[in-house]
């Protein structure tokens, strides 16, 4: 144990030999100086192994550009020892509870899961951590230090989310497909494109707005209906109101694994809506009405189905 001024440090492996009144243990790493955990003092203080397997620290900064799995580990390490301490006060709760939403976006890129809207969630993951620097401004030396250790990480995890938001074409390529296939939407009925994602896109007359996304269902793929109205449309409605017997056909799921099957369902509901959809996308006179009719239809056919296979 050696003492530096009003700061004590003692080793980790002789700490549980000397009893302390400290309120608040910060844990660091002697051979880079940063600090790895954050303990309110108790009599069974339990310390993390935060070494690699090498010896090197597992939260230090590396020469190497780290992996997204790398980035995800050590993000639960600081996440483990954060939530220990989230009820110290109001700043310690802010910084888990960042940390611990940056931790699941990295697992959303570590997943490669393509259902979330990275932009989005990158500007939002921003816009707190720019919050949490006024917060922790001013505070005590081990607090700023292991904000700004996390903050460094969470920054290398917003770089490959911005990434993966700006891949060309969109996400798999589903803006391009869809600027492809609904461009007649723009030269037969004066639609803009007014929004996009990597994973979404909107077109709007200033009437009628037809909303497209990489969905795990048909309904929400596909959405149309007036704009600025919570009254919402789907393919399902436009085929049942026509009886098309491509309704039947529609399944629930979809599974958009390549661009082969972006092409092939986008491909197959922009021919649907261009073959059934002029009145809808013409702003017609009573087209919602009618849709809302056969939307109210169909409910009541599915729940008597529901009925028939309870009772059966």
């Amino acid at each position: 144990m050696t003492q530096h001024g009003s700061s004590t440090t003692v080793d980790a492996q002789t700490l549980s030999e000397y009893p302390s009144d400290a309120a608040r243990l910060h844990l660091t790493d002697d051979s880079t100086k940063r600090v790895v955990g954050s303990e309110g003092a108790r009599e069974d203080v339990k310390l993390r192994d935060v070494r690699g397997s090498k010896g090197d620290s597992a939260y230090s900064a590396t020469e190497r550009e780290m992996t997204i799995e790398e980035l995800v580990a050590v993000l639960e390490r600081y996440v483990s020892a954060l939530r220990l301490g989230r009820d110290r006060d109001h700043c310690a709760n802010d910084l888990f509870e960042a940390a611990d939403d940056a931790l699941s976006l990295a697992r959303h890129i570590s997943n490669d899961d393509r259902w979330v809207d990275y932009s989005g969630r990158v500007a939002q993951e921003r816009d707190t951590w720019r919050t949490l620097a006024v917060e922790f401004h001013g505070m005590c030396a081990g607090d700023w230090q292991m904000f700004a250790e996390i903050r460094e990480i969470v920054n290398d995890v917003l770089a490959l989310a911005t990434a993966r938001a700006a891949e060309p074409g969109g996400y798999r390529g589903f803006l391009k497909v869809i600027q492809e296939n609904f461009k007649f939407l723009e030269t037969e009925y004066a639609f803009k494109l007014v929004r996009s994602q990597p994973t979404r896109a909107l077109y709007s007359s200033g009437d009628v707005d037809v909303t497209l996304k990489y969905a795990n269902d048909h309904a929400s793929s596909c959405m149309f209906g007036p704009t600025g109205s919570s009254q919402v449309f789907w393919l399902a409605n436009l085929l049942f109101l026509f009886h098309d017997s491509r309704y039947d056909a529609l399944t629930p799921a979809l599974s958009l694994t390549s661009e082969r099957d972006i092409q092939e369902w986008f491909g197959y509901a922009a021919r649907i809506l261009r073959e059934l959809g002029n009145d809808v996308l013409s702003n017609c006179p009573g087209i919602f009405e009618k849709l809302a009719h056969a939307q109210a239809q169909q409910d009541l056919l599915f729940a008597e189905r529901i009925r028939a296979d309870f009772v059966h």
